[in-house]
């Protein structure tokens, strides 16, 4: 990860009894409705008030311009305002790197609205939901917000937590918004009830739910303007409102299988947590908590595996535009690698919190037969937990043995390639490299070419040689766990085998920069690719800088993201 924080995970609803977490469609029914609750006749209200007048444009506003003359190619483009040059006049300056200043009429200028600052209440969720009873069944929170939310939004312009604002002013109605803390990353293909559902399991875990106030898109944003929004929104107004906040929760569902890492909109939402350093919380529903409980360690080790597949190059958007946009914004600010990395290494962090928990309630003795024990303790060096994971990697070395598993092993083998990384990650590189050479020498005695533990073997003792400097033998081991990798996965035509190889490749190519060979590593990058374009890839990773990437091991894909471009 590029920067610290004090991210913390938590999992709402994990802990809790199935009793305790009683169905909100259940909750929403009249015993629901407390004294401090509204009618459903609120709603009825909002649908008489008048739309408020436009703000003017201000000195330091952010715009999107349009039609200004001779100057098609800025139409969409966003813009900061300088100065009011006249009423009719503005001077601007442009977003991107030159930073052009020019001046325009105003009527080619429109208003970006700010990131809202107002969150909405559990009271409001509950009541909300209670006021359309039946109605929201079965309904994906983007047909909620067309079907419901839209509509009596539609007389005032507003967002719903605007209208609900602007009656409390009024003095008809209290506690169902407040100044945002929490905010939700989610996704519209949820089923809203499902989403409502998890919030409440997060809200009520939390030490004073009654003070929490959340930033969910469908009620605090304005639902009738303009969903065109230039990069300059993107990179001040959104992420530095997510910052602003503090704290975020994704929404994770299915647990097994979670849509918000295959979408763009969540990626950037996690990726400005990361960047920010806002704290971050996980979110299940009452279905979602009870099958996580019981099918985890099922999936852990194909958890762990598939996240490394999560790629802001192949997230899908509800609005394609913003698909495009987001994925140019991450390539123009920290890179694809880096922003990939960001998100996924927050997730990890909720699997290592969750991992931790359910190892904590098994008899020390048994841990180590726990399917989640090994994946574990190779995510626990992926985050630089490194003295943790030698703990566990040396322990349960000790129990392999107890249990009669032989040096040659591959669940032996693979364990001492894990714990030599997390020798090098203390810098205990002498160490590292004389425990990684035995434990390769081992893989290439006794198991066969094509073997992934043996390629891992040779691409982990090029990284710990690397780091004691020894360029020209890392460079040599590199190629060499590359050509195994080729051997094993001549076509790439599985994601998993597409990033793994392009992580060799990176490695391969990082050596080769170091030792003054440009032209060598490009040409690297340009033969992996024409492997890959003889195929009908909907994804093309263009050359460009990458970090070691220390192979930790794992299994193939279990469906999170799909075994295919």
């Amino acid at each position: 990860m590029g920067n610290s924080s004090s991210r913390e995970s938590s999992t709402a609803g994990s802990e809790r009894s199935i009793e305790q977490q009683t169905d909100v469609k259940r909750r929403a029914g009249p015993a629901a409705r407390t004294a401090d609750m509204t009618t459903p006749s609120v709603w009825k209200r909002m649908t008489s008030l008048p739309p408020l007048q436009d703000a003017s444009v201000s000195e330091g506003d952010l715009v999107r311009l349009s039609g200004v003359p001779r100057r098609a190619e800025l139409d969409g483009t966003g813009a900061r305002v300088l100065a009011i040059v006249t009423p009719d006049e503005l001077e601007l300056e442009l977003e991107g790197d030159a930073r052009e200043r020019l001046q325009v009429h105003a009527s080619c200028v429109a208003k970006l609205a700010p990131f809202p600052e107002t969150g909405i209440s559990l009271a409001c969720l509950r009541e909300f939901c209670a006021a359309y009873e039946g109605k929201l069944r079965r309904k994906t929170t983007d047909e909620v917000c067309r079907y419901f939310i839209k509509p009596i939004t539609a007389p005032s312009q507003s967002s719903l937590a605007e209208a609900l604002q602007r009656l409390e002013e009024s003095g008809m109605h209290n506690g169902l918004t407040g100044k945002a803390n929490v905010f939700i990353s989610h996704t519209l293909k949820y089923e809203f009830l499902d989403l409502v559902d998890a919030l409440e399991a997060y809200i009520l875990s939390l030490p004073a739910p009654e003070n929490v106030y959340v930033w969910l898109d469908v009620f605090v944003v304005n639902q009738h303007q303009s969903a065109v929004r230039p990069k300059i929104w993107w990179t001040e107004t959104y992420q530095r409102g997510i910052g602003n906040i503090g704290k975020a929760c994704l929404v994770l569902s299915p647990w097994n299988a979670p849509i918000p890492l295959t979408r763009s909109w969540c990626l950037w939402e996690l990726a400005s947590v990361a960047q920010t350093g806002a704290r971050l919380d996980f979110a299940l529903g009452t279905a979602d908590a009870a099958s996580l409980e019981k099918g985890l360690p099922k999936k852990f080790k194909a958890l762990v595996s598939d996240l490394a597949l999560v790629d802001i190059r192949r997230a899908l958007a509800h609005h394609h535009p913003d698909k495009k946009i987001i994925r140019e914004v991450a390539e123009s600010t920290i890179g694809l690698n880096e922003f990939n990395a960001q998100v996924i290494g927050l997730v990890r962090e909720w699997l290592v919190h969750v991992g931790r928990e359910m190892l904590a309630k098994l008899p020390y003795e048994e841990r180590a037969k726990s399917p989640i024990f090994a994946p574990l303790s190779e995510i626990l060096n992926l985050q630089g937990h490194y003295l943790e994971a030698e703990a566990m990697h040396r322990h349960y070395l000790k129990m392999l043995t107890q249990w009669g598993t032989s040096n040659a092993n591959v669940k032996t083998l693979k364990t001492l390639n894990n714990l030599a990384l997390a020798l090098k990650g203390q810098g205990k590189l002498e160490e590292a490299e004389e425990m990684q050479r035995e434990t390769l020498y081992t893989s290439r005695a006794c198991l066969r070419p094509h073997e992934q533990v043996l390629q891992e073997s040779t691409t982990n003792l090029g990284i710990i040689i690397q780091a004691r400097g020894r360029l020209g033998e890392a460079e040599a081991l590199h190629r060499k766990a590359l050509e195994l990798s080729y051997s094993r996965n001549a076509d790439l035509s599985e994601a998993k085998h597409y990033y793994s190889t392009l992580a060799l490749v990176e490695n391969l190519a990082s050596v080769l920069r170091m030792l003054g060979k440009t032209d060598a590593a490009e040409k690297v990058h340009q033969d992996f690719l024409k492997i890959r374009r003889h195929r009908d890839a909907q994804l093309l990773v263009a050359p460009g800088p990458g970090a070691v990437t220390e192979h930790s091991t794992s299994v193939g894909p279990s469906g999170l993201l799909g075994k295919g471009f």
